[in-house]
């Protein structure tokens, strides 16, 4: 750390931005704190008290993060006054792409302003997303000036446990407002503009997708040569791309340092056999034989090249770490890898702190941290096969595979909830390949752009790199017990992950000690005669030190005061075969071993939630979807919400929570009644989690996505019947019943039939139960009543979204519901919740939490008291 000034400066500012996120305090009071702080370094440099100067000025960067961020999080000007009204939009494209759950983007920095009130504008960064439409890429590029018309609105939050942020991710990069276009054509080229030579940049990376698209045989090695030569991965095969990702190599589709190595090294030795020949030739140079010119011919290639990647945070990472490796070389100065890896971080967060919490950038330093501090104890571990070169070259290949998985493997687990083991096999396996396919790649789409056919002759080795690479990479993926999800797992258990592969690395040196010196003693030593040898040995005891013997063994206890808060040295004195050594005792890692188990007691208790039930009323908007998890590993899911042109609510909303639960196996899946907006959801789920029964609510009524239901459980072999009143499952602790009394022929539109005739659940967990209604209305809820069982619940999940025509005053007091959950979509068309619903039920006392108010509610009992969570306040 003494020679790592980038890293002590760091952490401090690493933190603040940490603690601006969670914390909200005001910029004002931190700039006076600020101030203060300043003032009180002032003085204690003065009056030269340097240790705590330095803390002062850690806590000084620490501040300086926090107000960095915040400063960065503050929205543009006027933007609430332009939100959600009809404005015209005008800017310049930043940056196109198609997105991988469907449609595409454009990110344009421009203004937005109200038509009758030119006056009113926001400037500032903009998303405009086409959810159908994929040609955005195509259309536009960087420079293109554009106009269009619309509605702006905030970015989405997080409305559901495991579900992608998109808020916060859009607001990181400094963009707060997007808006829909439904395609390409509502958006208006009005010119070019930004930067020339950015432009350049931009139409040389399309000739070079040109070539690629060119030299590729299929469309598996294009997507695979575009991953890994320009770091684009969403036109990719959604297939390809599952494998790689539950093998753990996506990172190969990324632009990363290894490319830049290879670059930089091609680049350096091609100008270095130029500058060689030259010499050899006789062309007599002062500059020329300076060893540093071939260096300078890298730095504009590997300049463009950055642009040209897309200037992604793992690009900017490996940019700036090649950067300073030239520099350190240029200037004959030693290149402390943790010291350049610090500097490049802060250079990136300085100018973007959301980035943070970019995937890309935490991967990305993960990865090069991982190896940096693990390899120098892997290099110890197989020192002895140093002589064996091919062996030693292998163990290391491997090592460095392990190294980086072990610390993106965390990353993995914390944001998406899985992990995979087939990992630590895969990637040793195609580490080779990658670095072969690299080369090959660059050089493929260089010959391209000189001469086509030159370039389809290398395209065809690369084909061959891609095809080894690709059967490597499906066949692993195809092993599914390696993909495992991994429940809840938090920041801290990934604190102590990290603290238990760190403890283990040094494990070889804590248990290995080696003797600082041999000493001779008399038989009856006493404290003058070891302080003496000590001090003879360049180890000076203080007046405090004391000894202590033990048969054959002395200890040496020395505090260099009586203040407690002085560290105590311990040496032992042995009397091993050949002499009497004298060791020190390690007491921090008896420390850190106690640190390590406390830490892992205190994750392995957050992570047991005891013997409780819990449900989950997730927010689809206006659609309805419930898990219910009970103790014994009983699941069920109610509904699924809604599937609308390429939107399922199923693969964007239920199956990420089920993930993050470490839910893959749902015992019982219930289809309410045949609506979209309950159905529509379970076709995903039932293609990609285990089912075991299936009840629907059908009775010959049918919707189109209904019928696609059907078929997938056929398909799959999954039992399914239409619910008749029962009990499912019971044990002493647990009732799932069906209530409602099966078809009902209802006077009414087939619609309300539908409705009518919705399956009605009610779970019971000791003495706390709860009623799922569907979309029952007044008819159906009169039938409840009057049937006389007992539908009493402590938590109602309200029918039909709260609309007037469910509900009823006798339906509500024979319930007599403590909580009532609204399953309702934001500004819906239909104006749910109905105003005299909400009123009824206050009337009874009943506490009322609403999805689109509060996102997803979840509901935890032990079966006599209760807890309730909700994604918002």
């Amino acid at each position: 750390m003494n020679n790592r000034p980038a890293v002590k400066i760091l952490i401090p500012y690493l933190a603040g931005i940490i603690l601006a996120d969670q914390l909200n305090i005001s910029l004002i009071f931190l700039w006076i704190v600020s101030a203060i702080l300043l003032a009180v370094i002032v003085l204690a440099y003065k009056k030269r008290w340097l240790s705590s100067s330095s803390v002062m000025i850690g806590i000084c960067f620490l501040l300086f993060g926090f107000m960095r961020y915040e400063v960065s999080m503050i929205p543009p000007k006027n933007l609430d006054k332009v939100l959600y009204k009809d404005v015209k939009v005008y800017g310049t494209v930043l940056d196109s792409q198609k997105e991988r759950n469907g449609g595409s983007s454009i990110l344009i920095n421009g203004e937005a302003y109200l038509p009758t009130q030119p006056s009113i504008f926001m400037k500032g960064k903009i998303s405009i997303r086409s959810w159908e439409d994929d040609a955005f890429p195509e259309v536009y590029g960087y420079g293109d000036i554009v106009g269009l018309e619309g509605k702006l609105s905030h970015p989405s939050p997080a409305r559901n446990p495991g579900v992608f942020n998109y808020q916060k991710y859009l607001r990181r990069q400094g963009v707060f407002a997007i808006m829909t276009v439904e395609k390409v054509e509502d958006v208006q080229h009005l010119g070019i503009g930004a930067n020339a030579f950015l432009r350049w940049i931009k139409g040389f990376r399309n000739r070079v997708e040109l070539v690629i698209n060119e030299i590729s045989r299929d469309d598996d090695t294009e997507s695979i040569l575009r991953g890994v030569i320009l770091g684009e991965k969403n036109d990719m095969p959604v297939e390809l791309y599952n494998a790689f990702r539950k093998t753990s190599t996506t990172h190969i589709l990324v632009v990363s340092g290894v490319n830049f190595a290879i670059l930089a090294g091609w680049v350096y030795g091609i100008f270095q056999l130029v500058r060689r020949i030259l010499i050899s030739f006789g062309v007599r140079n002062s500059i020329l034989e300076k060893n540093f010119v071939s260096y300078i011919f890298i730095l504009p290639i590997i300049t463009i090249y950055a642009f040209m990647a897309g200037a992604e945070f793992s690009v900017i990472r490996a940019f700036i770490f090649i950067l300073l490796f030239i520099l350190a070389n240029l200037l004959n100065r030693d290149s402390d890898l943790f010291n350049i890896l610090a500097i490049a971080g802060l250079c990136i967060l300085i100018l973007s702190p959301g980035a943070f919490w970019h995937l890309g950038f935490l991967m990305s330093f993960v990865a090069v941290i991982s190896i940096a501090y693990l390899m120098p104890y892997w290099n110890s571990l197989f020192s002895r096969f140093k002589n064996k070169r091919l062996i030693y070259i292998s163990l290391q290949g491997i090592a460095v595979s392990i190294s980086a998985q072990l610390g993106v493997g965390l990353i993995i687990v914390y944001s998406f909830g899985t992990y995979s083991f087939s990992g630590y096999i895969v990637n040793p396996l195609i580490a080779p390949l990658v670095f072969l396919l690299t080369p090959v790649g660059f050089i493929s789409c260089l010959a391209g752009l000189v001469y086509l056919p030159l370039g389809i002759i290398f395209g065809w080795i690369a084909y061959i790199i891609v095809w080894l690479l690709k059967s490597i990479v499906t066949f692993f993926a195809g092993f599914e017990f390696l993909y495992v999800s991994i429940k809840n797992f938090s920041l801290t258990q990934i604190i102590v992950a990290i603290a238990v592969i760190i403890f283990i690395a040094n494990l070889p040196s804590i248990l290995k000690k080696k003797p600082l010196f041999a000493i001779i003693l008399n038989t009856n030593p006493d404290i003058s005669n070891i302080r003496q040898l000590f001090n003879d040995n360049g180890i000076r005891l203080s007046e405090n030190a004391k000894l202590i013997k033990s048969n054959k063994k002395w200890l040496v206890t020395d505090n260099l005061s009586n203040d407690w808060r002085d560290r105590r040295s311990t040496y032992l004195i042995r009397q091993d075969k050949d002499a009497i050594n004298v060791y020190k005792e390690n007491q921090t890692s008896l420390v850190a071993c106690l640190v390590i188990i406390s830490l892992s007691f205190f994750a392995w208790a957050n992570l047991y939630e005891g013997n409780v039930a819990k449900v989950t009323y997730l927010d689809v908007g206006e659609a309805d979807s419930a898990v219910v998890d009970l103790p014994e590993d009983y699941e069920i899911l109610i509904d699924g919400g809604v599937h609308r042109g390429k939107y399922s609510s199923g693969e964007r909303v239920v199956f990420p929570f089920l993930n993050r639960q470490g839910i893959d196996d749902i015992e019982l899946m219930v289809s309410t009644h045949p609506d979209n907006d309950h159905t529509g959801g379970l076709t995903y789920i039932v293609d990609n989690v285990k089912i075991d029964k299936a009840i629907t609510g059908s009775y010959g009524m049918f919707s189109p996505t209904y019928k696609e239901l059907i078929n997938r459980l056929d398909s799959k072999g999954i039992e399914y019947y239409d619910a008749i009143p029962q009990t499912i499952y019971e044990n002493r602790d647990t009732k799932v019943e069906i209530i409602s009394d099966g078809y009902k022929e209802f006077l009414k539109n087939e619609e309300s039939r539908m409705n009518n005739n919705s399956v009605v659940m009610k779970v019971t967990y000791k003495k706390v139960s709860f009623l799922f209604t569907g979309d029952i209305e007044k008819e159906a809820e009169r039938q409840l009543v009057n049937s006389g069982k007992d539908i009493r619940a402590n938590v109602i999940k309200v029918p039909h979204h709260g609309s007037y025509s469910s509900s009823s005053n006798q339906f509500i007091n024979a319930v007599q519901p403590d909580i009532a959950i609204i399953s309702v979509g934001y500004r819906n068309y239909y104006n749910h919740p109905s105003n005299h619903v909400i009123r009824r039920y206050k009337s009874l006392g009943t506490s009322i939490y609403r999805t689109d108010y509060q996102g997803s509610v979840t509901i935890i009992t032990d079966g006599r008291y209760g807890w309730i969570k909700t994604m918002k306040p």
